[in-house]
């Protein structure tokens, strides 16, 4: 009779969990200074469009946006850049994965990006979500400020690890110079490391 309750009270706390985890992805955090060291291209860009392509192939439908880059902070680029999120499969083109980032036309970012060889010329988010910063110009002013939108994610720290991942917030400048600064500091401190 208690075994039978307990396995009531477990399924029902599954039943009621399940439409929550479904919202959202569980990633492995990425402190600041691990997502730069491990982004060969990092840049700022804007949004110019968004299609969606369904891969014969494997069923696999994609969302690639192309971005109109602004300035490189780390690797080399071309003057346009694909950035390539899954989106469905089997031709569901309108599948939202938690853990993808939504991006509208205009939209102006600091990217976080790594290519695959044997997936072409498109990049990839580092860490999903993770590896896009938000920039957003103030109307009164014209100062450039970067956040970090997660919405739909939650981010593990890691397993068995004591390494304390800093929060968002922690490393976060408000203004884009001071975000520069930061993305420069980490580049520099492996320069030296390495020499």
């Amino acid at each position: 009779m208690l075994g039978s309750r307990w396995l009531f009270v477990c399924l029902t706390l599954f039943a009621w969990m399940l439409p929550r985890l479904a919202e959202s992805s569980t990633l492995l955090q990425l402190d600041f200074e691990e997502l730069v060291r491990t982004s060969p291209t990092i840049v700022r860009a804007q949004v110019l469009e968004n299609t969606v392509k369904t891969d014969d192939a494997t069923g696999r439908t994609h969302l690639l946006t192309t971005f109109k880059v602004l300035e490189t902070l780390r690797g080399e680029t071309k003057e346009r850049v694909t950035v390539r999120q899954l989106a469905g499969f089997g031709g569901n083109k309108s599948l939202k994965l938690p853990g993808n980032v939504e991006f509208s036309k205009g939209d102006e970012a600091v990217l976080f990006l790594f290519q695959r060889a044997e997936e072409g010329s498109v990049y990839f988010l580092r860490g999903m979500a993770q590896g896009r910063f938000k920039v957003i110009e103030d109307a009164a002013t014209g100062v450039k400020s970067v956040q970090r939108p997660l919405k739909g994610v939650r981010l593990l720290k890691g397993f068995g690890t004591e390494k304390k991942a800093k929060k968002p917030s922690d490393i976060m400048p408000n203004t884009l110079d001071a975000f520069r600064r930061e993305v420069e500091k980490v580049l520099q401190a492996d320069e030296n490391v390495t020499r």
